[in-house]
């Protein structure tokens, strides 16, 4: 079975998806990595040396929570559809919102990891100003979780915000993080 992945190297999704394909590869999954953000560091990547069965595709596309990453938005989902016409997988477990809403016949999971809204509300205690961008963002997330074939979140907490913020989706599931021990040396 080939899974592709996607991962931001700027926070916390890159240490998720590092667990994860780790996990999958040694399980004996293809794992195609795709990975926007920054071009991470020779450090960031250490991890993959000597694993087998990834194939890692590094962009420096702007992530979804970016103010003025529309177009590359387009532009990465126009490289990311490439890369699955391509590589033909089984699964897409998107670590992204916005390539939720991919015309594809592949069934796509999105991980809920965090948005922009919930963390506002948490922040400031109230919902964030009404802006071109916040209407912009609000309505890709509820696209994607609508389109997508099935939403995960890290917590209960996580999965109820997104679908008073955004929208509720039709199949949803808490699965935790989980940590490998070894990682911490």
């Amino acid at each position: 079975m080939r899974i592709l992945v996607t991962a931001d190297t700027v926070g916390g999704v890159w240490t998720y998806a590092r667990e994860l394909v780790n996990r999958l590869a040694g399980k004996g999954f293809d794992v195609v990595l795709v990975s926007f953000g920054n071009i991470p560091s020779s450090e960031q990547i250490q991890w993959m040396d000597g694993l087998p069965r990834i194939d890692y595709r590094p962009t420096a596309f702007k992530l979804e929570w970016m103010q003025d990453s529309e177009d590359d938005l387009r532009a990465s989902a126009e490289y990311l559809q490439a890369v699955i016409d391509e590589t033909i997988p089984d699964l897409l477990h998107l670590n992204q919102f916005y390539y939720g809403a991919l015309e594809c016949p592949v069934p796509r999971l999105v991980v809920a990891h965090s948005d922009v809204v919930s963390w506002w509300v948490a922040v400031h205690g109230c919902e964030p100003p009404d802006s071109a961008w916040m209407r912009w963002y609000r309505g890709m997330v509820q696209l994607a979780i609508t389109n997508a074939t099935a939403v995960v979140a890290p917590s209960q907490w996580m999965l109820d915000q997104i679908g008073r913020y955004c929208a509720p989706a039709k199949r949803a599931s808490v699965i935790y993080n989980g940590r490998t021990p070894s990682f911490f040396h």
